[in-house]
């Protein structure tokens, strides 16, 4: 069995479901690196970590089929 990468694998960053999968997995640790040495954020707590993952899985998941054009390249004319 040979690994292939997909077309276009080094614009692959560009793709939103990318950027989304990148964001669920700091933006809550990020925040919670605020709220542990600040005062502010006190609201913060497990429950929104949780939701900021699941929200940006749920937008990984669904954008992941669509086809990008920073991914794809641009539309050929008809």
């Amino acid at each position: 069995m040979k690994i292939e990468l997909v077309p276009n694998w080094r614009k692959l960053w560009k793709s939103w479901s990318l950027r989304f999968a990148a964001l669920g997995a700091t933006l809550p640790e990020v925040l919670q690196l605020i709220a542990d040495n600040t005062g502010s954020l006190t609201w913060f707590d497990e429950g929104y970590k949780s939701g900021i993952r699941l929200v940006c899985l749920v937008l990984v998941i669904v954008l992941r089929p669509v086809k990008q054009e920073a991914v794809s390249g641009p539309k050929e004319p008809a």
